[in-house]
């Protein structure tokens, strides 16, 4: 015996929820942490100079930009070179605020832990 379900066409029932597609919940939205901020990176160098009147041109730059920085000496094979830092930050979202200002000055910072 051949058994036949029984499906309504959806065009012609009368019955108006055969009409209606199902609907998907919302989907939370998620943010998409900055890749420094997936690593533990908290803070940027800006760029290493060979002296500290460079330094104190990109840190000039850098607050007329609203960013704070600082000059770091380190001792690399006998010589002294001048860092430009800016940070730590506080939030993932202040560090990705901070990356896309010094994109916008056309600076590629490298991110550092502090």
């Amino acid at each position: 015996m051949n058994k036949r379900l029984f499906r309504p066409n959806p065009l012609r029932t009368k019955n108006p929820l055969w009409r209606i597609p199902k609907q998907q919940p919302p989907k939370p939205e998620t943010k998409k942490p900055t890749p420094a901020a997936i690593s533990g990176f908290n803070a940027f160098q800006i760029g290493s100079y060979k002296t500290q009147d460079q330094a104190a041109d990109m840190q000039s730059r850098l607050k007329k930009k609203g960013l704070s920085s600082r000059i770091e000496t380190a001792n690399i094979q006998g010589a002294t070179w001048f860092r430009v830092r800016v940070g730590p930050a506080t939030s993932p979202e202040m560090l990705q605020q901070w990356q896309q200002t010094l994109s916008g000055m056309g600076i590629s910072p490298m991110a550092i832990r502090m």
